[in-house]
């Protein structure tokens, strides 16, 4: 029984390890990636109504958006007046205020439009409609391990979207890896920030 305990030790540190690789792994993907500027593109306000053009400017823009992301982007283009943000600018100057604000709010991906459909000229004035996306996932795992007698699993799943936050819903098991007796189920709730 001693071996059998001494080995399954053995692997749950090994195991432990290797997770904290990975976890170090992530945070250095999620700091560069955290630092990068917003990517902000141009496209007319017609294109962007569909997900396949919301889909469209993701790629040209090297952003992988997933398509129930482009759905929530074209619905919110289709709905006059619902706009991240509008701003009066020149063409010259759109790129430059666009970038400033989708980083001033955090943004993963920005879409600007002319509500107009009209010619952008340098030096034309022009009111831009700006629409900002964040990367939240629908679903995401959770693991823990507390060095000594403690794991949790959680799986969440979005389950509601306000204006300022994802709702996220979903089991998750506490396991006592000492007194299986003290292991216990529940629902968490996660709430994503998106300002």
């Amino acid at each position: 029984m001693d071996k059998f305990i001494t080995t399954l030790n053995n692997i749950l540190h090994i195991a432990v390890t290797v997770a904290g690789i990975a976890l170090l792994i992530i945070v250095y993907h999620w700091a560069s990636a955290a630092y990068r500027p917003p990517v902000v593109t141009q496209q007319t306000q017609s294109s962007m109504q569909t997900i396949q053009g919301v889909q469209q400017a993701a790629l040209q823009s090297s952003f992988h958006l997933p398509a129930y992301q482009a759905k929530d982007l074209a619905q919110q283009v289709s709905n006059p007046g619902k706009p991240t943000t509008t701003t009066m600018t020149t063409g010259s100057e759109w790129d430059k205020l666009s970038k400033q604000y989708a980083q001033k709010v955090k943004s993963d991906f920005s879409v600007v439009t002319n509500p107009g459909n009209g010619k952008i000229t340098p030096t034309t004035p022009v009111q831009l409609n700006q629409y900002n996306m964040y990367a939240y996932p629908k679903i995401f795992f959770q693991v823990g391990y507390a060095p000594g007698n403690e794991a949790i699993v959680s799986v969440s799943y979005k389950v509601l979207k306000t204006p300022w936050t994802y709702v996220y819903l979903g089991p998750y098991g506490r396991f006592d890896l000492i007194d299986s007796k003290r292991s216990t189920i529940g629902v968490m709730a996660t709430f994503m920030l998106t300002k």
